[in-house]
């Protein structure tokens, strides 16, 4: 019988995932969030008003910034020319629509 420890994610209230699925998803996340520290190339992310949630240290390094003054600057008016930045807008108010 397999133990309950917590919800799924976007799950009814009481759909639980098991322990060995929780131990799989943290291996997971464990490899990818490795496959991006590590890579030679700068990665990050960004949410829909433009801020830089998460980023390597190769991006930080590519860019100028350390990681902690890179994380949560806002990319649009930061990094962009200003002839760009109107289009980056665009793109991502389509994004919050939910259209790629």
């Amino acid at each position: 019988m397999k133990r309950k420890c917590s919800r799924k994610p976007n799950s009814a209230p009481n759909e639980m995932i098991s322990l060995n699925e929780l131990y799989a998803l943290r291996l997971s996340e464990a490899r990818y969030r490795r496959i991006i520290e590590t890579t030679n190339e700068g990665f990050g992310e960004i949410d829909l008003a433009g801020n830089i949630t998460s980023g390597n240290q190769r991006l930080a390094d590519l860019l100028g910034y350390t990681l902690d003054e890179l994380v949560g600057l806002n990319m649009i008016s930061a990094l962009l020319y200003p002839e760009d930045q109107a289009g980056m807008i665009e793109r991502l108010r389509t994004r919050k629509k939910g259209a790629h």
